[in-house]
C-alpha cells in the first residue's frame, strides 16, 4: 500500500509538471486511494472526491483535506 501511495504521489507530481513530490501530491494520492475504496474513512459523506468541483483556490482545498487527514491519523503521525 505504501509503495502504491508513493507511486501515485509521484505520478501526481509529474502530472503537475513538478520534479519533486510535495505534500499536495501526497494528499492527492491519499484521496485517490480513499475514493477507490467502497467505504471511505477520511472523505466525509458530503461528497465524492471524484465528483468535486474545480475551486478558485485549489491550494486552500488541499490544506483543508490535509487537515482532515491529519485529524484522522492523529498520533500515528508523530
Amino acid at each position: 500500500m505504501l509503495e502504491s501511495l508513493i507511486r501515485l504521489a509521484q505520478a501526481h507530481a509529474r502530472l503537475m509538471f513538478r520534479n519533486e513530490v510535495t505534500r499536495l501530491d501526497a494528499i492527492a494520492a491519499i484521496l485517490c486511494i480513499e475514493s477507490s475504496m467502497t467505504t471511505s474513512a477520511i472523505i466525509d459523506g458530503d461528497g465524492n472526491a471524484l465528483n468535486s468541483n474545480f475551486q478558485e483556490n485549489p491550494d486552500q482545498e488541499y490544506i483543508k483535506e490535509e487537515q482532515k487527514i491529519r485529524d484522522k491519523l492523529g498520533d500515528y503521525l508523530y
